[in-house]
Protein backbone atom coordinates (compact mmCIF):
# COMPACT_ATOMS: atom_id res chain seq x y z
CA UNK A 1 0.00 0.00 0.00
CA UNK A 2 0.88 3.93 -1.13
CA UNK A 3 1.79 5.38 2.37
CA UNK A 4 3.26 8.28 3.94
CA UNK A 5 5.69 7.48 7.05
CA UNK A 6 7.72 8.88 9.28
CA UNK A 7 6.66 12.69 8.73
CA UNK A 8 8.71 15.72 10.16
CA UNK A 9 8.86 18.94 9.41
CA UNK A 10 12.69 20.78 9.57
CA UNK A 11 13.68 22.27 12.45
CA UNK A 12 14.15 25.73 9.91
CA UNK A 13 10.06 25.31 8.55
CA UNK A 14 11.99 25.68 4.92
CA UNK A 15 10.50 21.47 4.30
CA UNK A 16 9.83 18.46 5.56
CA UNK A 17 11.06 14.44 5.14
CA UNK A 18 9.16 11.68 4.62
CA UNK A 19 9.24 7.91 3.74
CA UNK A 20 7.11 6.55 1.00
CA UNK A 21 7.02 2.85 -0.15
CA UNK A 22 10.42 2.76 2.12
CA UNK A 23 11.98 5.42 0.01
CA UNK A 24 13.05 8.87 2.06
CA UNK A 25 11.76 11.57 0.45
CA UNK A 26 11.69 15.49 1.26
CA UNK A 27 9.85 18.66 -0.30
CA UNK A 28 12.16 21.70 -0.01
CA UNK A 29 11.18 25.23 0.03
CA UNK A 30 12.76 28.83 -0.53
CA UNK A 31 10.87 30.61 3.00
CA UNK A 32 9.66 29.05 5.41
CA UNK A 33 6.36 26.49 5.38
CA UNK A 34 2.96 28.69 7.32
CA UNK A 35 1.61 25.05 7.84
CA UNK A 36 2.06 21.23 6.50
CA UNK A 37 -0.22 18.71 8.01
CA UNK A 38 -0.20 14.77 6.57
CA UNK A 39 -3.29 14.08 5.25
CA UNK A 40 -5.31 11.14 7.49
CA UNK A 41 -5.33 8.82 4.57
CA UNK A 42 -1.54 9.27 4.95
CA UNK A 43 -1.39 9.44 0.98
CA UNK A 44 -0.24 12.91 0.85
CA UNK A 45 0.39 16.24 2.68
CA UNK A 46 -1.38 19.66 2.52
CA UNK A 47 1.20 22.48 2.74
CA UNK A 48 0.15 25.87 3.21
CA UNK A 49 3.72 27.83 1.73
CA UNK A 50 4.66 31.65 2.25
CA UNK A 51 3.00 33.83 0.09
CA UNK A 52 6.48 35.07 -1.51
CA UNK A 53 6.82 31.84 -3.19
CA UNK A 54 3.66 31.32 -4.73
CA UNK A 55 1.75 34.51 -4.06
CA UNK A 56 -2.34 33.71 -3.51
CA UNK A 57 -1.63 30.32 -4.54
CA UNK A 58 0.50 29.12 -1.53
CA UNK A 59 -1.62 26.36 -0.53
CA UNK A 60 -1.07 22.96 -1.85
CA UNK A 61 -2.30 19.28 -2.15
CA UNK A 62 0.89 16.76 -2.52
CA UNK A 63 1.15 13.30 -2.75
CA UNK A 64 3.45 10.76 -1.05
CA UNK A 65 5.64 10.63 -3.99
CA UNK A 66 6.72 13.89 -4.10
CA UNK A 67 4.38 15.02 -7.23
CA UNK A 68 1.70 17.72 -7.04
CA UNK A 69 -1.85 16.78 -6.53
CA UNK A 70 -3.57 20.06 -6.14
CA UNK A 71 -3.53 23.80 -6.18
CA UNK A 72 -5.74 25.60 -3.89
CA UNK A 73 -7.91 27.74 -5.71
CA UNK A 74 -9.17 30.96 -3.35
CA UNK A 75 -12.95 30.64 -4.99
CA UNK A 76 -14.60 34.17 -4.58
CA UNK A 77 -13.23 37.44 -5.08
CA UNK A 78 -11.55 39.61 -1.85
CA UNK A 79 -10.20 43.19 -3.24
CA UNK A 80 -6.71 43.12 -2.36
CA UNK A 81 -3.70 40.75 -1.04
CA UNK A 82 -5.69 37.44 -0.89
CA UNK A 83 -3.60 34.82 0.45
CA UNK A 84 -4.13 31.17 2.17
CA UNK A 85 -2.65 30.98 5.93
CA UNK A 86 -2.95 27.79 7.11
CA UNK A 87 -4.17 24.06 6.81
CA UNK A 88 -4.91 21.76 9.50
CA UNK A 89 -7.72 19.41 10.29
CA UNK A 90 -10.89 20.13 12.46
CA UNK A 91 -13.57 17.94 13.40
CA UNK A 92 -11.91 15.38 11.09
CA UNK A 93 -12.02 17.60 8.02
CA UNK A 94 -9.31 19.35 6.26
CA UNK A 95 -9.27 23.20 6.96
CA UNK A 96 -7.85 26.18 5.64
CA UNK A 97 -7.52 29.45 6.66
CA UNK A 98 -7.49 32.77 4.12
CA UNK A 99 -6.85 36.49 4.77
CA UNK A 100 -8.53 39.12 2.18
CA UNK A 101 -9.23 42.68 1.98
CA UNK A 102 -5.86 43.76 3.48
CA UNK A 103 -6.37 41.35 6.85
CA UNK A 104 -9.30 42.54 7.80
CA UNK A 105 -11.16 39.57 6.78
CA UNK A 106 -10.90 35.76 7.43
CA UNK A 107 -11.92 33.00 5.93
CA UNK A 108 -12.09 29.24 6.75
CA UNK A 109 -13.13 26.63 3.70
CA UNK A 110 -12.84 22.62 4.10
CA UNK A 111 -10.63 21.56 1.67
CA UNK A 112 -11.50 18.05 -0.64
CA UNK A 113 -8.69 15.67 0.12
CA UNK A 114 -8.64 14.31 -3.17
CA UNK A 115 -9.29 17.32 -5.61
CA UNK A 116 -8.16 20.49 -3.41
CA UNK A 117 -11.51 21.65 -4.14
CA UNK A 118 -12.82 24.23 -1.50
CA UNK A 119 -16.07 23.80 -0.06
CA UNK A 120 -18.22 25.68 2.65
CA UNK A 121 -16.24 28.63 2.94
CA UNK A 122 -17.57 31.09 5.53
CA UNK A 123 -16.10 34.10 7.14
CA UNK A 124 -14.74 33.85 10.28
CA UNK A 125 -13.98 37.74 11.54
Amino acid sequence: MNVVSEFRVFGNKRGFAWKFNGKDMEKRFQHDILSVVELKDKSGFGVVAHWDDYGSHNAMIINGDGTLRALLEIPFNTDNYPRFLGIYYSLGRLETMISGDHGLLGYACTVDEKTGELIDCHVTK
